[in-house]
């Protein structure tokens, strides 16, 4: 994932990084992707597993305003069905663009 990110980016807009990782912070293939991408976590609070990363790029500044938990559930007839295994997270986050 690191070496996709870095290969991948073209310096011409930001880039964020969202997903449910399968692994946390202290984690040896957390920290791999996070330090090899050279990503900033974009979160206000704290999960397992589910992460919001700004990719780090000279040209942009990010500032995370909000972020909220997602645990809702759809009611299909008559039944009622959670979105997904577990809680997800969603950010605001200002995007700030630097001379």
């Amino acid at each position: 994932l690191a070496e996709f990110i870095t290969m991948s980016r073209t310096g011409t807009s930001p880039a964020i990084l969202v997903g449910d990782m399968n692994c946390g912070e202290g984690r040896e293939d957390y920290e791999t992707v996070v330090k090899g991408a050279n990503l900033t976590r974009a979160m206000n609070m704290e999960s397992r597993i589910d992460h919001i990363f700004t990719v780090n790029d000279p040209k942009y500044q990010y500032e995370v305003l909000d972020t909220i938990r997602i645990s809702e559930t759809i009611n299909e007839g008559g039944r009622s069905f959670s979105l997904s295994d577990h809680a997800g997270y969603m950010s605001t986050i200002r995007v700030i663009p630097l001379k």
